[in-house]
């Protein structure tokens, strides 16, 4: 079993085993479980009754269908001066893509009152280790929230050399895929408490009774490692013997949200004759505070017939304005709750630099694009 996999079956059993061991009595660390039980359980007061509906169950089953796609475009604009040969001074464009496919991933996860841990897998390519994977865990409430989540994706990678003097072009793809990872912690919180439940569209825990929008704050790290194939000898070598990115950025922002309740039925006993239609929609325009690239830089080693890195070169880009945006419909009826969720994320990074080598002085700027878009199908069962 992978260590992935053994984490968040760890984290589901502590879950189960969370209310089972509140209900025995006697030492201290039951009064303390107990106690920690019926925070996370009780009825959130907060909350006004005319605007949102708590469901009377601590557990929710997640099934869910996720189809999504992540990538960074690399365009570097730059001139290559020789010292030895002025002749063959030129300007130069050099774009590198690492898209990975659309991928599509089927997940189960288990919530305990506000809190839910789950595990995903890519179903499109399932004979070979190099498939796209995620888990996650999460603590959403009406009001605040906090979710990490561990994405592996595998993508082919294509890198183009444009040079503008012999207008002559040069493209290299890799055979292998580049094996991308992302560690993503989000929170957010919700201004007015009463009448929004941010989560009524995602997990099953809170139902829109009627229309409410609230102000939030929001915020996000994005811990990112790109790795090319490390037999890749050509396209390592093509790319300056670049053999990954490290990534990390940290943003921070305010925003809009709105739950849009166009039907409501009340259940008449517990959740019989539970109806409910409600669209969702985020809108967050958010400021880049941290922005750091890091190039792996490498050598190829004979013996091995890889490459290894050997240098670290650290660029910080400059504070920006990037945007978060997200949807959902969610129809509710009875013990069940079906819903489509669209997110989109995008932030960037640009640096400059002037990069000496033997004979070679290359003056270049590079603008980074970062972005992934995730739509989700959601069927939860209200225990």
């Amino acid at each position: 079993m992978s260590k992935k996999r053994l984490i968040v079956l760890v984290v589901m059993c502590g879950l189960w085993a969370s209310p089972l061991c509140a209900q025995q009595d006697g030492d201290t660390t039951v009064g303390w479980w107990k106690s920690f039980v019926n925070w996370m359980t009780a009825y959130n007061e907060d909350l006004d009754p005319e605007y949102v509906w708590q469901a009377p169950s601590d557990w929710t089953i997640t099934v869910e269908n996720d189809i999504y796609n992540s990538g960074i475009n690399l365009n570097t604009k730059g001139k290559l001066n020789f010292s030895d040969a002025p002749e063959l001074n030129h300007e130069y464009t050099w774009n590198g893509l690492i898209h990975s496919a659309v991928s599509d991933e089927v997940a189960l996860s288990v919530t305990w009152g506000s809190l839910s841990a789950g595990w995903g897998f890519d179903v499109s390519n399932i004979t070979t280790d190099e498939r796209n994977r995620s888990s996650f865990f999460s603590y959403l409430d009406a009001g605040i929230g906090l979710s990490l989540n561990y994405n592996s994706v595998y993508s082919q990678l294509n890198s183009s050399y444009h040079n503008l003097l012999t207008d002559s072009i040069v493209e290299l793809n890799t055979n292998r895929p580049g094996h991308y990872t992302t560690f993503v912690v989000e929170g957010y919180g919700v201004v007015s408490k009463d009448k929004f439940a941010f989560n009524a569209c995602y997990d099953g825990s809170y139902v829109q009774r009627r229309t409410g929008g609230s102000f939030l704050l929001y915020t996000r790290f994005i811990h990112g490692r790109l790795d090319f194939p490390s037999d890749e000898f050509e396209f390592v070598d093509f790319n300056n013997n670049v053999m990954g990115y490290v990534s990390n950025q940290f943003f921070l922002g305010a925003g809009y949200g709105i739950n849009f309740v166009p039907f409501h039925r009340d259940p008449t006993d517990g959740f019989r004759g539970l109806r409910n239609l409600t669209i969702n929609a985020v809108v967050c325009p958010m400021l880049t505070l941290v922005n750091k690239l890091h190039y792996l830089e490498g050598e190829f080693d004979v013996a091995s017939n890889q490459w290894v890195q050997v240098d670290e070169k650290v660029a910080a880009g400059q504070p920006d304005f990037n945007l978060a945006l997200r949807a959902a419909v969610c129809y509710n009826f009875g013990r069940c709750a079906l819903s489509a969720v669209f997110t989109y994320n995008q932030f960037d990074l640009v640096t400059k630099g002037i990069d000496f080598m033997d004979n070679e002085t290359d003056y270049f700027e590079t603008e980074l694009n970062f972005y992934d878009w995730q739509a989700l199908l959601l069927f939860n069962i209200r225990l």
